[in-house]
């Protein structure tokens, strides 16, 4: 067997798999391991697709649609998720997503996954400093809002 049919051989097997995503939510607090699991489908889906099935499996509340996770386990929304430090200074505390690792920008409902993608959600912050806003889905556990993480 040459090496030319080999690479079709394995390449043929990683397209009957199909698609083998990983989705974790971690704890908004302590950013342990909150939920967890591998999916596999052939289907193209969305980041709120996959996060709705993931939450939908779970015993713990939360508030979700396709486009955004708003709560989890009680987590501050609305004006209980903003923490004024000064007169200049303000974080505000929400759901943020990375696939492979990396930001995104785009709603869950608008953000395709692929293959052997990795979704990671965790509670995060964005600051606002002196009129801008100089820090967007900072890691929560850097400045926990000690309302709800005491």
């Amino acid at each position: 067997m040459n090496l030319r049919t080999l690479l079709l051989i394995c390449i043929t097997f990683l397209n009957l798999k199909g698609y083998s995503l990983e989705v974790q939510i971690l704890h908004p607090c302590h950013f342990q391991t909150l939920a967890h699991q591998y999916y596999s489908t052939t289907q193209v889906m969305t980041v709120g697709q996959i996060t709705l099935q993931l939450l939908s499996q779970q015993s713990f509340s939360y508030v979700a649609n396709e486009a955004a996770v708003h709560r989890i386990l009680n987590s501050p929304i609305g004006n209980e998720a903003l923490d004024i430090v000064n007169d200049h200074t303000m974080r505000a505390y929400g759901w943020c997503y990375l696939v492979n690792g990396v930001y995104s920008e785009d709603f869950p409902s608008q953000k395709i996954v692929g293959p052997y993608d990795t979704i990671t959600w965790y509670f995060g912050f964005a600051l606002y400093d002196k009129g801008q806003w100089v820090r967007q889905c900072a890691p929560a556990h850097e400045a926990p809002p000690l309302a709800f993480c005491s």
